[in-house]
């Protein structure tokens, strides 16, 4: 089922909150992505990519600070218990193995960021990415059920 450009926004706004990010890219088939890249291979040529940022999707609080680091993504280096560094030092499968069961979206996001700006394997990337799908289908199942 194809969604509209407002009707994207709608379901986005609780991926931003989960995420942390400032940019997705949607397709009409409700799939979003954090790289514009993967996005286009998803769509090819029979969907569209629609850009959808975090301001389109939020209503404008005055009192609200700039919560967000500058690129959106956290720090995306070290977080507390140091796991999202850790990647680089993993192997595929390992890295695998390590985020099989992982639910946390923020935890997974700075993984795919640092495997993206640092080794940028595409078989890691792939695994980070489709565990971020199931992880945010789960959720869509716990909001509509």
């Amino acid at each position: 089922m194809h969604k509209s450009k407002s009707e994207l926004e709608e379901l986005a706004a609780p991926i931003f909150e989960d995420l942390g990010v400032k940019t997705l890219f949607a397709t009409a088939d409700c799939q979003f992505f954090l790289l514009q890249s993967r996005a286009n291979l998803h769509a090819g040529k029979k969907l569209q990519v629609i850009t959808i940022t975090k301001q389109e999707t939020e209503i404008v609080d005055e009192n609200a600070g700039d919560s967000g680091a500058a690129d959106g993504l956290g720090s995306g280096k070290d977080s507390a218990d140091g796991s999202s560094s850790e990647a680089a030092t993993l192997s595929v499968k390992a890295l695998t193995e390590k985020i099989a069961e992982e639910t946390d979206l923020k935890l997974l996001t700075n993984l795919l960021h640092d495997e993206v700006i640092g080794l940028n394997r595409k078989t890691a990337v792939e695994a980070i990415e489709k565990r971020i799908a199931i992880t945010t289908d789960m959720r869509k199942g716990d909001n509509n059920g």
